[in-house]
Order: structure tokens, then C-alpha cells, then sequence
């Protein structure tokens, strides 16, 4: 199942008198997890500036649905800013963004959770700095809003919202 941490354990078995220990665990995933709402309120527009590419997703995905467009890319270097702006489908909202900035396929690590507003306002725009020390690499970035409700985590669900993924790329 995506976005569940598999263990498994290796033994070798040479014949019947030689075998080894166990060795493991070793732990695997097989992808990000799905997250769900289910609600007319979504996501319309997505920008991320400031960079050397920089994102303008308009292509709202089905309300209360999963958009998975982890194809489009913003790119920025370390120590650096992105202006971030989540326009809503209507009402006002609280917005969520994560970065899962050690690419172990969950938003639950410390420092993952970047942005958890709590008010709600019609749409949501800042800056943010990606850490001066962050390797070099491509990272998911998933966004959410709420329009009732908190959004306990990067893999819920939101009742009345919606979440997004992109790929932010560190240089």
C-alpha cells in the first residue's frame, strides 16, 4: 500500500547446515501516500516565484480530489526565498504546505511542515526561505487548504479542502 514504511529481513541459506543470521530490518516504501477530501471547496491556483523556475498551476484539479502534479517544478537554491500563493475555489480557508526534505515518503519529520495557518483567509501569499543548509536535490512540496477545520497532517484528509503535490528542486 503507497505511502506505508515496509520492514523485511534477509537470512542466507547455503544448504542445511549453513545458514546465516538474520539480517534487517531494512525498511522500503513504495510511494507517497494519497491524501483525500471531499468537498466542493479545492484548490484554483497555485503560483511559487521568486525562483530560477517557477510554477503557475491553474488547472484546478476535481473538487475535494488529490492533484498529483509533481511534474511541475519550482526551482530555487538554498538560503534562498519563494513567494508561495494558494488562491481557493470560494470561502475562506486555512493552508498547509510540506516539504518532505529527506525524501523518506512521509510529511511527518521535524521541519517538514512549513506553512499551518491558523486563521482562515480567502487566499494565502508569503514568502519563505528554503534552509541554508539543505542538500542539493528534489524534494515533494504538498499544499493544502481547509475551508472548515484543522489539517492534522500531510497524509489526512481534509473534509473540505484539497491537496497538492509539486517538486521543488534545491541548487
Amino acid at each position: 500500500e503507497s505511502g506505508i514504511m515496509y520492514d523485511y529481513f534477509v537470512k542466507q541459506v547455503c544448504n542445511a547446515e549453513n545458514k546465516s543470521f538474520w539480517a534487517g530490518p531494512y525498511s522500503f516504501n513504495v510511494g507517497y501516500c494519497v491524501p483525500t477530501g471531499a468537498s466542493t471547496y479545492h484548490i484554483t491556483n497555485v503560483t511559487i516565484t521568486g525562483g530560477t523556475q517557477d510554477i503557475n498551476n491553474s488547472t484546478a484539479s476535481s473538487p475535494g480530489k488529490y492533484g498529483n502534479y509533481s511534474s511541475m517544478v519550482c526551482e530555487q537554491a538554498a538560503g534562498e526565498t519563494l513567494n508561495i500563493s494558494i488562491t481557493p475555489s470560494s470561502g475562506t480557508n486555512k493552508y498547509y504546505i510540506w516539504v518532505d526534505w529527506n525524501n523518506d515518503f512521509d510529511f511527518a519529520d521535524a521541519g517538514e511542515e512549513i506553512v499551518a495557518t491558523t486563521v482562515f483567509t480567502y487566499s494565502y501569499s508569503d514568502t519563505y526561505t528554503i534552509p541554508a543548509n539543505q542538500a542539493i536535490g528534489s524534494y515533494r512540496m504538498r499544499i493544502a487548504n481547509s475551508w472548515s477545520g484543522n489539517i492534522t497532517s500531510g497524509c489526512g484528509h481534509a473534509a473540505n479542502g484539497e491537496f497538492e503535490d509539486y517538486t521543488l528542486v534545491v541548487t
